[in-house]
């Protein structure tokens, strides 16, 4: 049985204890978390969560669904979603992998913060990635643009990280990132 649930109660129903909190998407087969969410985001609420026991031991949802309608959860394995959805519990979406299955995962479908898949294959660069504020042609005009401040300028703060920053709209370590080809590599 799951850790978070007292077996030394009455027997309980885990696979209806889900089903009543749960709303099937039609389109995409998920089964939607509708019970609590742990919070992700500002804007974006995560992984459906469940409370169950008088210690209030807490679980993650799909964690549950999938040792309730798949079986036993081995110590040190993963839950990861086929369908990329946090709130999905479908145990046809689930599968079980390690943390290297899950690194791997998420850099495969592009959901990985800047540098956080080195060394793996990432298709998801440039103007591919879900979160990028520049255009490739923008960065060619930054990395043309861009003059180190080294005294000898006439106007050293015309092409700053500041100025340039202000120009494109964005933070100025995204400007430092990109002219030190720390992002953008693939843009000459």
């Amino acid at each position: 049985m799951f850790k978070f649930i007292d077996t030394n109660k009455k027997p309980y129903d885990y696979k209806k204890f889900i089903m009543d909190r749960v709303q099937i998407d039609k389109d995409s087969g998920c089964w939607l978390w509708t019970g609590t969410l742990q919070v992700k985001t500002k804007n974006n609420l995560g992984y459906g969560k469940i409370f169950k026991n008088k210690f209030h031991k807490e679980t993650m949802a799909h964690r549950a669904s999938y040792g309730a309608f798949v079986g036993p959860i081995p110590d040190g394995r993963f839950i990861l979603h086929r369908c990329d959805n946090p709130k999905c519990v479908n145990p046809e979406h689930l599968w079980l992998g390690t943390h290297e299955d899950n690194m791997k995962d998420m850099c495969q479908k592009g959901r990985q913060r800047n540098g956080s898949c080195k060394g793996m294959h990432n298709p998801n660069v440039g103007e591919r990635s879900s979160s990028h504020k520049l255009t490739e042609e923008q960065v060619r005009e930054i990395k043309g643009l861009y003059v180190k401040n080294d005294g000898c300028s006439r106007h050293p703060g015309e092409n700053s990280l500041t100025a340039l920053a202000n120009k494109y709209s964005v933070h100025p370590t995204v400007i430092w990132r990109v002219v030190n080809n720390k992002t953008w590599k693939h843009v000459k």
